[in-house]
């Protein structure tokens, strides 16, 4: 099985991190910007996706809930990373099955990452 997560964001130090962390655990890492997703997943069919919220970007809501809504990534897992003190509730709307504040625990995370491949989406929403 293709172990492929892509990761979505703009913050060059958080998304080398875990394109290393990652790597180190045998996951196949592809990496997108907010402008090119789509094209990303179509290129290499992600198993999962991690998504680097930045609410200063102004689309950045738009993109989560297209993510949810679009045929070709409506059944991947989204976990998403975001600053602490943002606003998560309005989070919701963008139907990610897990919410991480920055920073985070390693330990947390790679079990995260790991449950789409071993387990149910259903499994992965026990993180929260």
């Amino acid at each position: 099985m293709e172990r492929v997560i892509l990761v979505i964001g703009d913050t060059q130090i958080l998304i080398d991190a875990m394109e290393m962390i990652l790597a180190s655990e045998g996951y196949q890492i592809v990496k997108a910007d907010y402008d090119n997703i789509f094209d990303v997943v179509e290129m290499h069919l992600p198993k999962l996706i991690l998504f680097d919220l930045d609410l200063r970007f102004s689309n950045a809501r738009q993109l989560l809930k297209a993510l949810k809504k679009t045929a070709l990534t409506t059944n991947i897992p989204l976990i998403i990373f975001s600053m602490r003190n943002n606003d998560l509730g309005n989070l919701k709307i963008s139907k990610s099955d897990l919410v991480f504040d920055k920073p985070f625990e390693l330990s947390s995370f790679l079990k995260a990452t790991a449950a789409p491949f071993f387990d149910s989406k259903k499994e992965l929403r026990k993180f929260n």
